[in-house]
């Protein structure tokens, strides 16, 4: 108990229906909630999800019935998750990311982390002195932290002296 102080119970549910299908259970994600935060009370359990912030394929009104979904079935859901994947067809759009950040936390109250923070990670963007980099995470960072349900950043797929690329291993 209280070994992790965050756990995203389960990630990335959109279009994911591997348990409901494989259990003919609806409520197994709820349960799954549930029984996390019986092993480890003191643990904020995430509901995790990519594409949201930018409402990227239309996944933020999918994100929002996952959630009233666990939230209907019982679920403790403690916190939202929200991976932060910037590439050039997307840039960090400030207004589209306040929006949603403001309709999630009038809607469900909950505390909002921005998890997996890359930005252009594939070298999508030809950017050598970092400028746009530089412009991107200012831009990011402000409107995460100045946001009331706003707790947090966690870095993806930064390491000393290279840029994880999925099976690549870059050296910067």
């Amino acid at each position: 108990d209280g070994l992790l102080p965050h756990w995203d119970v389960i990630n990335e549910m959109i279009g994911n229906n591997f348990y409901v299908d494989g259990t003919g259970d609806p409520e197994v994600r709820a349960s799954m909630f549930k029984r996390a935060k019986d092993m480890s009370p003191d643990t904020l359990l995430f509901v995790n999800e990519y594409g949201v912030l930018l409402d990227k394929y239309g996944r933020f009104e999918g994100f929002r019935e996952v959630v009233r979904n666990l939230l209907a079935y019982g679920a403790p859901v403690d916190a939202l998750g929200l991976q932060g994947h910037i590439t050039e067809e997307d840039l960090a759009d400030v207004a589209t990311i306040q929006l949603h950040l403001d309709q999630l936390w009038e809607e469900f109250k909950l505390p909002i982390w921005i998890t997996e923070f890359t930005f252009n990670v594939a070298g999508e963007i030809s950017d050598p002195d970092h400028s746009i980099h530089a412009e991107q995470l200012e831009n990011f960072y402000r409107v995460a932290f100045a946001h009331e349900a706003g707790q947090g950043v966690v870095m993806w797929q930064f390491q000393v002296g290279q840029v994880n690329l999925g099976s690549k291993i870059k050296s910067i």
